[in-house]
């Protein structure tokens, strides 16, 4: 949609459209009671917390408590909260055990001692 023509100009130009959030009172306190029981964080650093729970669902919950809010609102107030979004991180490996081999030594014995016994043993790929 293009709107804003202006004659000394011969492009068009967009708009921005404001967003704003409903006023209700009282939505931040049962916003924050509805995501009591969904809330997690980082123990090293209780800044840093998320929910479990979607913006379609919160919508739902606030729906219920008769809240008429999009899932943009939602996100708003998670920001707001400063809630962040939870994203899948690498751990740095520690290194190996010293006792690692052994181990593998002791499945691989243990392995042996129940086939002599006639026991069946699943298979896995034996590691690298």
């Amino acid at each position: 949609m293009r709107t804003g023509y202006n004659r000394n100009q011969t492009t068009w130009r967009r708009s921005k459209k404001k967003t704003s959030t409903p006023e209700y009172s009282g939505i931040d306190q049962d916003f924050l009671d509805i995501l009591q029981q969904h809330t997690a964080g980082n123990p090293m650093n209780s800044s840093i917390r998320w929910t479990y729970l979607k913006p379609r669902g919160i919508v739902s919950e606030l729906l219920k408590k008769g809240y008429s809010v999009s899932p943009n609102i939602v996100r708003y107030l998670l920001k707001k909260h400063e809630y962040v979004k939870r994203k899948a991180q690498k751990n740095i490996t520690m290194g190996g055990h010293p006792d690692r081999n052994a181990q593998f030594e002791n499945i691989t014995q243990l392995k042996q001692d129940y086939l002599d016994a006639g026991n069946p043993v699943i298979h896995q790929c034996s590691p690298t």
